[in-house]
Formats: structure tokens, C-alpha cells, sequence
């Protein structure tokens, strides 16, 4: 059987949210009764699919799929320091494997892993330095007994 859905509420960015108050006045103006803010003929919209398809092609991103949004926004959380299970809850992801496949790596990630890993074994250079010649100022002490 299928679990009940988990509602939940998570905050949105500022800049995300710029284009709603915009659209609400608009709402209001012809249905003022109406609560909500995406709507046809005073209604609230059902099915997205159609709408969702002819304004992708308005702007030019035909083709485009919500989960193409979707795997977009668990890149941008994952790349902008959003722990990992912080954005699987965000996402509705329930498994890691699933997760997985819209945290999806790329050229760009595995170049700043080799830079990440590069600063790594430089400081760890520089930290061998150190150990060295506190050893070897330990060394001078011993022979001076």
C-alpha cells in the first residue's frame, strides 16, 4: 500500500518568490473571491500539463519537463552547500539512490574535486615542513643533554 503523502512547509528564496505578489493583484482584480494565484476563468488550475507546454515554447525551452526543473534545483542546493538530506526532504526524495540520480556530477564537479584534492596535499606539504623541523629542533634538544 501506498504511504500518505508528508505535507510540509519550506521556506522559499526571495527571488523566487518576486513574481507572485505581481500575479495576485491581477487574481484578485477579476475574481476577488479566489484564493488562489494560477488559475483559468476564476477557477483553480487542475492539470498544468497544456499551460505548462505552450508557455515553455513562448519562451523558447520547448521540450522542457518539470523534473528537468526539478533536477536543476537539487544541483543548485547540493552546489550551493545545502546538506544532502537537508535537499533530498526539500525534493521529496525518500531514497538516497533515487536522489542520486538528479545529483548528477559533472565535468565542472570533478575539476573542483582535483583542486580541492591539489590544495589538500599542498597544505599537507607545508604541514610536513613543520613536523620536520619541530623534529629536528627536537633532535638539537636530545643531543645538547
Amino acid at each position: 500500500t501506498r504511504k500518505p503523502e508528508r505535507p510540509g512547509r519550506y521556506p522559499l528564496l526571495k527571488n523566487s518568490t518576486k513574481p507572485l505578489p505581481s500575479l495576485k493583484p491581477s487574481v484578485n482584480w477579476h475574481w476577488p473571491d479566489v484564493q488562489h494565484v494560477f488559475v483559468r476563468g476564476g477557477k483553480p488550475i487542475k492539470d498544468y500539463r497544456k499551460a505548462w507546454r505552450s508557455a515553455c515554447e513562448r519562451i523558447g525551452l520547448d521540450g522542457l519537463v518539470p523534473h528537468d526543473m526539478r533536477r536543476s534545483a537539487v544541483r543548485n542546493m547540493v552546489r550551493s552547500g545545502v546538506p544532502e538530506r537537508v535537499a533530498m526532504q526539500i525534493s521529496g526524495h525518500k531514497t538516497r539512490s533515487v536522489f542520486d540520480r538528479y545529483n548528477i556530477v559533472s565535468e565542472s564537479d570533478l575539476a573542483k574535486a582535483a583542486q580541492a584534492l591539489d590544495a589538500y596535499h599542498g597544505n599537507m606539504g607545508i604541514v610536513s615542513d613543520i613536523v620536520g623541523a619541530a623534529e629536528q629542533i627536537a633532535e638539537k634538544a636530545q643531543v645538547g643533554k
